[in-house]
């Protein structure tokens, strides 16, 4: 993280304002890249209808094609306490190893709100990693991890300029205080807000460049407000 004086402050602020326990810069993340066909029939991906590439060459086969690469990301790695708080305001106090269990063991419903938070905040900071990268968010990716709780942003094997190390060295709390900028207000409010929090105005990406087809996506887990009509504690702190 950025030294001296101003590394700690911005260590705190992460904490404090955003609820990052921990920011890791990962210089090898090896990633495979798999293509095929697809019919999408629903906005679920689960759905979907496979096309797979028939093989000339072995009639009744099928081809994968895959690219094997390695690439940079930045680990985000978020309070456990205060996404417990998050998620209930009258949860007990827990020590760190029932912490750990309790997120291994979250209801669906919890889960479906922990996947809405980090994925809400993943969309935010890819809307605004082109202000400190100098890439365009097209070559950044994500991959989420509901039970850490954790986000792993990478950059795509066209992209891999260190880009994200220039970030995390010298830029990572600006970095999230451009993405609450960001959410905190869109084109089309008040009716993204009361309908889904989310749209191509504010939080959509492309769908290559997202986990899950810019689905569980709320600006309200983050911001709290309530009028949206969905029931989400504030989780970033409010600037003024």
């Amino acid at each position: 993280l950025a030294s001296g004086e101003e590394g700690a402050e911005w260590a705190k602020l992460l904490r404090t304002d955003f609820g990052g326990e921990d920011l890791v810069y990962v210089d090898e993340v090896k990633i495979v890249d798999v293509e095929y066909g697809y019919l999408p029939l629903t906005y679920d991906p689960s759905k979907a209808k496979l096309v797979l590439f028939e093989s000339p060459e072995r009639r009744g086969k099928w081809t994968v094609y895959t690219v094997a690469y390695d690439t940079e990301g930045i680990l985000i790695i978020f309070d456990r306490k205060k996404v417990l708080k998050w998620l209930n305001p009258d949860e007990p106090e827990l020590d760190e190893r029932s912490i750990k269990k309790r997120f291994v063991h979250l209801t669906p419903e919890e889960e479906e709100k922990v996947l809405t938070l980090i994925h809400t905040i993943s969309h935010a900071l890819l809307q605004t990693i082109h202000i400190y990268s100098g890439l365009s968010r097209d070559n950044f990716s994500e991959v989420l991890f509901i039970h850490v709780p954790a986000i792993l942003i990478i950059t795509k094997r066209s992209a891999n300029l260190a880009a994200l190390r220039t970030i995390f060295e010298y830029a990572h709390y600006p970095w999230f205080s451009a993405a609450r900028e960001r959410v905190s207000k869109c084109a089309y409010d008040p009716i993204c807000l009361e309908e889904n929090g989310a749209c191509h105005a504010c939080l959509y990406v492309p769908e290559y460049c997202c986990t899950y087809w810019n689905k569980y996506l709320d600006r309200n887990a983050i911001l709290g407000l309530p009028y949206s009509g969905r029931d989400f504690e504030r989780f970033w702190r409010e600037v003024g």
